[in-house]
């Protein structure tokens, strides 16, 4: 529980979560999801991933998910430290500027510094203001690297 938002707590993401978060995303994104978030879980399953990924509840109420994964060493490369990923946040739009996202990324912050991760990485479109915002107030900073991309 978030000792700033006490009505907001955090779980891991289990299969139970999936329709909630599939519903939160349609509605964030106007496109329903289904097979990426059930590959993500079920890849994350499959590889027995340390479970990083949460949802934020209000009750019993699925309001928000944060999902990532961990990745040892560069690009997953065995012999560096653990790296995890924030690649997918979603927050109800009715539950929006109550600390829903604050508290998933303080919780996930908070989990993989237990796990004696060094480093958490995410991706931002540049002209995502708002994200770019909700990151820099997470005390994220633009990384050393450059991303690269050829379009195909």
């Amino acid at each position: 529980m978030s000792p700033n938002y006490p009505e907001i707590s955090t779980a891991h993401v289990t299969d139970a979560h999936l329709d909630a978060i599939i519903a939160i995303d349609a509605k964030v994104g106007g496109v329903e999801r289904p097979d990426y978030f059930f590959t993500k879980l079920s890849r994350a399953a499959a590889e027995n991933q340390i479970p990083t990924s949460l949802v934020a509840l209000i009750g019993p109420k699925v309001v928000g998910f944060l999902m990532g994964e961990t990745l040892i060493g560069e690009f997953g490369i065995e012999g560096g430290a653990a790296t995890v990923t924030v690649d997918t946040i979603g927050v109800d739009p009715e539950y929006r500027r109550r600390g829903v996202a604050t508290t998933l990324l303080t919780d996930y912050l908070t989990n993989a510094r237990g796990l004696g991760v060094q480093r958490v990485v995410t991706y931002v479109d540049w002209n995502d203001w708002d994200l770019l915002q909700f990151f820099h107030a997470g005390e994220f900073v633009p990384a050393k690297t450059i991303a690269l991309e050829r379009e195909l």
